[in-house]
């Protein structure tokens, strides 16, 4: 039975750089005025979600919009990149915002300089294998759990219907069509990417990345192990 069938309301996560904005696209055109997005830039952010009247989808970045919401009882789904591509994409999608308006972090409902985060004030980075090699936890900050090696398996699998993986997305996007009974759009957008990502990390960094980011590997191999098992899942329900 479809989402659309039970009327059951969930929430999209947006992982930054890793196709959250063409998935929201795609269910404000499937959802219209159901799907309610939570950037601070929309000016819901700041509502509780009783506030904002009915909706069937809440669509945004978990740290900066979608907190404000009790999203501990909805369904989840989100859309994961392979750790260092995310990295790198963060960096390449920072450095864009300093060029063309001399800031990368989003605050309220302006870019701010200098650079706060959670009110600290950080340095601003100026090369990629510096910013890549002092990079923290990585999807532990979009995501509403503390996922750690011993409970990320049961937690993906009690609160996500569906995690998708980026170098796959359009498929995502099908098969979150056939779980709400919705058309595929005959053209899928790719919103928000960046240009020419360079330059790219030296070897070193890279091996140093994946040595202190081992974690985030291992949950993204198991995302993507188990994306081709609820995808047929899916589709089988659907022909029922």
């Amino acid at each position: 039975m479809s989402f659309r069938e039970m009327e059951i309301r969930f929430a999209s996560l947006h992982i930054p750089k890793s196709g959250g904005t063409t998935v929201g696209a795609v269910l404000k055109d499937w959802l219209g005025n159901g799907c309610v997005y939570t950037y601070p830039s929309q000016n819901v952010g700041q509502y509780h979600a009783d506030a904002i009247g009915p909706f069937q989808c809440l669509h945004g970045h978990y740290i900066s919009g979608i907190h404000e919401f009790p999203v501990s009882g909805l369904p989840l789904t989100t859309v994961f990149r392979e750790p260092l591509e995310l990295a790198c994409s963060i960096y390449h999608f920072q450095r864009s915002l300093i060029r063309s308006q001399g800031a990368i972090h989003f605050s309220g409902n302006r870019y701010t300089v200098p650079i706060y985060i959670d009110g600290t004030q950080v340095r601003q980075f100026n090369d990629l294998d510096t910013f890549i090699g002092e990079m923290g936890k990585l999807y532990g900050l979009f995501l509403p759990y503390e996922l750690n090696e011993k409970n990320y398996i049961s937690v993906l699998n009690s609160r996500f219907f569906l995690t998708g993986v980026y170098s796959r997305l359009e498929e995502y996007i099908q098969t979150l069509a056939a779980f709400l009974n919705r058309e595929v759009p005959p053209r899928i957008p790719h919103l928000n990417i960046n240009g020419n990502e360079r330059p790219v990390p030296s070897s070193q960094a890279v091996r140093n990345f994946y040595d202190n980011h081992s974690f985030d590997v291992e949950l993204y191999r198991y995302v993507e192990s188990r994306f081709d098992l609820q995808k047929a899942l899916i589709l089988k329900n659907r022909k029922r």
